[in-house]
């Protein structure tokens, strides 16, 4: 007898095993109605929350496990937590970790209790926004400036929750990306992307930090799993994941061949940022959850007014970012501003949301960010947007942040949409400051023989051919080192097309001479 009920007592904590875990913080909250047995007025001084998945050993309701969450109170008390939780109680927020923490329990947590923590889920979409980050990054389509990317870091360390008391594991972390569109994405992952177009698209941190603040909102809201489900209720999911792989390897196949050691091959720019553009905007938004509602873009863009607001920065900074977005597709002769559908906004309605604009220029924000600068430059002088080229490296220029690629991209600029005597002096000027800066940029040389060109200077322009041919001279020497085989084609050809050029061009010139 004795043993049946040993027997029978480790079956009973067998089948009602639980797991449990406790987030420790410090929240106020006062009860705006009649929340379990508070009335209306009383005030909670909530220390924690424990999270527990318990086993239910019948399956009374149908589901196997089953997640509470339980607040912790200051005088000793466990109350539920739910789903009423954001209609009983208004929240104390004093900070940004208030912020957060409120917005977790009244807008995260109820779902979680309706769909569970959906772990399988969670862990596929993190690693599918993983390998398409990886693609990216190993393809060349990251952009290198430690000295930014530990800038934005700063950034994020004052908006960023400090711990996510649902419990995901994730953290916000960025990725700054060469792609000339104006624009930032919060992967499943917790990684924002932010694009070089963007960072040049904006003048001032204040600006930044809203935008920043609009991702981390969009991550701490759950907005990718909340979407994620939608769609699986919407189509097959292992549709979308295939969809999903063929794009994935697309971006793999395409980027890194264009990008080599430093020289900048003509067309190299559009052909690669074109190819993760394009991945973003089809299946990869959708499929890892980042094709928001209207709700939650308003939502993301609420949280940043009070991120900005709570950090001592313009509160006028998101509208400003926003219309700054409305002006370049107004240059872009875009009616898509105006457009909302059911599932976006349109960019005016969130501008009008958001308050009124304050232009404004920082130059400490401009000269951090002047690499960015001269990287969305390069990209719209590949576009032949030349005037636009103009405006970012002049700003740098200005600035007094230029390297040798503004002056370089600023005189190949003025090359195409001038032709005289003083623009071409000019360009001889830019090319010599260049020259200055970095003397073995072979794109320098190569510039420099058409501004001799432009001036009939045809015996200094056959100096500079035979100059430039022995820096063609130097990268064939290299070839043998190259061991990535669509890298070394890329140079390959490079150097083989330009050697013919040269040498056509020095007949060309000497008879020209004679």
């Amino acid at each position: 007898m004795k043993r049946l009920v040993v027997i029978f007592f480790t079956l009973t904590c067998v089948l009602n095993f639980s797991v449990a875990q406790t987030y420790n913080f410090s929240l106020k909250a006062t009860a705006v109605k009649k929340y379990l047995n508070y009335s209306k007025g009383v005030e909670l001084n909530i220390v924690g929350l424990e999270h527990k998945i318990e086993r239910d050993p019948f399956y009374s309701t149908g589901v196997l496990w089953q997640d509470k969450y339980t607040m912790l109170l200051q005088d000793g008390t466990m109350i539920p937590l739910t789903t009423r939780i954001d209609k009983a109680l208004q929240f104390d927020i004093q900070t940004i970790d208030d912020l957060w923490n409120a917005t977790i329990l009244q807008d995260v947590i109820p779902s979680l209790i309706q769909n569970g923590t959906q772990v399988s889920l969670r862990s596929d979409a993190e690693q599918e926004a993983i390998k398409y980050l990886s693609s990216l990054e190993n393809n060349g389509m990251k952009f290198n400036d430690p000295y930014l990317e530990n800038y934005l870091y700063t950034l994020i360390a004052k908006m960023a929750p400090t711990t996510l008391i649902d419990g995901r594991p994730g953290n916000i972390n960025l990725m700054i990306e060469n792609n000339p569109n104006a624009n930032a994405s919060t992967y499943p992952n917790g990684t924002i992307v932010i694009n070089t177009g963007l960072l040049s698209t904006l003048h001032t941190e204040d600006e930044l930090v809203a935008c920043l603040a609009h991702e981390v909102a969009h991550f701490v809201l759950d907005h990718h799993i909340i979407n994620i489900n939608t769609e699986i209720k919407r189509q097959n999911a292992a549709a979308a994941a295939a969809a999903f792989a063929t794009v994935v390897a697309a971006v793999a196949e395409g980027a890194a061949t264009y990008y080599s050691n430093g020289y900048y091959m003509p067309g190299a720019v559009t052909a690669a940022t074109a190819i993760g553009a394009t991945a973003i905007a089809n299946e990869i938004v959708t499929s890892l959850g980042m094709e928001y509602t209207q709700q939650q873009e308003f939502e993301a863009d609420r949280y940043a007014l009070q991120v900005v607001k709570f950090l001592g920065y313009d509160t006028t900074a998101l509208a400003s970012a926003l219309t700054r977005l409305e002006h370049i597709m107004i240059n872009e002769r875009s009616n898509s501003m105006y457009l909302s559908s059911e599932s976006h906004p349109a960019l005016v309605d969130r501008i009008n949301a958001a308050g009124k604009a304050n232009l404004k220029r920082d130059i400490n924000y401009e000269r951090m960010v002047s690499f960015a600068i001269t990287n969305s430059a390069y990209t719209k002088m590949d576009y032949r947007r030349f005037r636009e080229a103009l405006v970012g490296v002049s700003q740098n220029i200005e600035n007094n942040v230029a390297t040798a690629d503004d002056y370089l991209i600023k005189a190949n600029c003025l090359l195409a949409l001038k032709n005289d005597v003083s623009s071409n002096i000019e360009v001889l000027n830019l090319i010599n400051k260049a020259k200055e800066l970095q003397p073995n940029n072979i794109n320098i040389h190569k510039a420099e023989i058409l501004a001799e060109l432009r001036l009939n200077n045809l015996a200094s322009a056959c100096e500079k051919l035979n100059t430039y041919s022995s820096y063609l001279d130097i990268m064939d020497e290299e070839l043998p080192m190259i061991k990535n085989e669509e890298l070394w084609k890329v140079r390959y050809y490079f150097t083989m097309h330009e050697r013919e050029w040269v040498e056509k061009m020095l007949i060309k010139l000497k008879s020209m001479q004679s």
